[in-house]
């Protein structure tokens, strides 16, 4: 098993409507597990009892800032039902991240969150995106997250395109922060000047250095994570788990 996981958020506009259709199509498709963006009026156990039918596993569930916020014990048990081993917060608003300060203030929420997914079996984790690594006079946010959190509460979803978009590179942030980053996101960009990405293994990352140092470090799992389609979404991202497959086993 090579743990490749999709972000159901890449499938956004069927999953609404038919969410155990597109789950179907993802176990079809060759990947081992999802990482749940919603769950569209489904109960988590029912949801479950199918995927282990269609022998699909979740991971993740991605889970915002606002229901992280005010309803954490149901996003928490929903997760467990799930069969999840994290909840990650897939984004910090960009006007909540302009200071230190502002970091500073994250990673004391994003403790005691981590702690209360700690106490329940789960980890939490953080997804960045490229403003978190704006120059923040010498340190980056993304910095300032890790240095004023600790490993076991606070883990990071690295998605590897977008730290190189922001000229970060994700092998010198996965040299800096060995183990603190268990699951990668596998996103491709056609050019590091467009912020539209594509089918893995056709735009401008070099997959392959990146997933031996991920294995090497035991990272746990990887993510196909695409929001934007040349051609069909359900072939790019079969072709992105073809391109994937042969790099994860060698």
């Amino acid at each position: 098993m090579n743990k490749l996981a999709l972000q159901l958020f890449s499938l956004r506009e069927y999953t609404p409507d038919d969410l155990r259709g597109v789950l179907k199509k993802t176990a079809q498709m060759g990947y081992d597990a999802v990482e749940f963006a919603g769950l569209f009026g489904e109960d988590p156990a029912a949801l479950r009892a199918y995927m282990d039918e269609l022998n699909l596993g979740t991971m993740s569930f991605h889970v915002g800032l606002k229901a992280l916020q005010e309803d954490l014990d149901a996003q928490i048990a929903a997760a467990k039902a799930l069969g999840g081993q994290y909840i990650a917060c897939p984004a910090l608003p960009q006007r909540d991240t302009a200071t230190v300060e502002d970091y500073k203030n994250a990673a004391r929420f994003f403790t005691q969150v981590g702690q209360k997914c700690r106490d329940n079996g789960l980890q939490f984790a953080f997804h960045n995106h490229q403003w978190e690594f704006a120059d923040l006079g010498g340190v980056t946010g993304m910095d300032i997250l890790l240095e004023n959190t600790l490993p076991q509460v606070c883990q990071v979803e690295l998605d590897t395109a977008w730290c190189d978009y922001a000229k970060y590179s994700t092998l010198n942030f996965m040299r800096k922060y060995a183990g603190r980053v268990p699951l990668l996101h596998i996103k491709d960009m056609h050019a590091f000047g467009e912020e539209d990405d594509c089918t893995i293994g056709q735009g401008a990352m070099d997959f392959a250095p990146i997933l031996q140092l991920a294995k090497a470090q035991g990272v746990d799992w990887y993510i196909v994570e695409q929001e934007y389609f040349d051609y069909d979404p359900f072939q790019s991202l079969k072709d992105g788990a073809d391109y994937l497959r042969p790099l994860l086993e060698d």
